[in-house]
């Protein structure tokens, strides 16, 4: 644990910084309430087998909102796919500090989609808002352009998709818990 930046990415870079040869480097955020023992082996053991230079974890929307009909989480579209970050991320090499930096420049647009990919360029614009982009071209654009492998762990856990950044989130993570006890 290290106290963190401004923002997840300048926090990464930081770890990353000072610490250049801790790697695989394992992230997710202080918000994220829901996290269990499951969700994490599940999402190392994929990430580990994936022979990639970095790692983000996803969940599919619809079985977000089979499970959690009343909450409001942001969607990633895809195409006809449509998925919520889970906050979990995996980086195996000291390489991916470009990345993190470009990561920096995303955070401040990390809620409107449209804008995000503006800093992919106009060609990814316009094939995003036509619904012409899979997840995974998206990644391999990203990691073209960082030379690096990115790629993505679906996870089958809905709970993974639910941070607390407002009070309705903290209601919902309560109920969740609640239920389980």
């Amino acid at each position: 644990w290290e106290e963190p930046e401004d923002g997840p990415s300048a926090s990464v870079q930081k770890i990353l910084e000072v610490y250049p040869h801790n790697l695989p480097l394992l992230v997710t955020t202080g918000d994220h309430a829901l996290l269990t023992s499951e969700i994490l082996d599940f999402f190392v053991k994929e990430a580990s087998g994936s022979g990639a230079d970095v790692v983000v974890g996803l969940t599919a929307y619809a079985l977000v909102k089979r499970a959690f009909p009343h909450s409001r989480r942001t969607v990633l579209r895809f195409g006809k796919e449509e998925f919520c970050g889970c906050n979990l991320f995996v980086f195996f090499n000291p390489q991916t500090i470009r990345l993190i930096q470009f990561w920096r420049h995303l955070e401040q647009d990390r809620k409107r989609p449209i804008r995000l990919f503006r800093h992919l360029g106009p060609l990814m614009v316009l094939r995003y808002a036509m619904g012409r982009v899979t997840l995974r071209e998206c990644l391999n654009y990203v990691g073209k352009r960082f030379d690096l492998r990115i790629r993505e762990v679906l996870l089958p856990f809905p709970e993974a998709a639910v941070d607390v950044d407002k009070p309705e989130d903290l209601l919902l993570v309560e109920e969740i818990l609640s239920q389980k006890i």
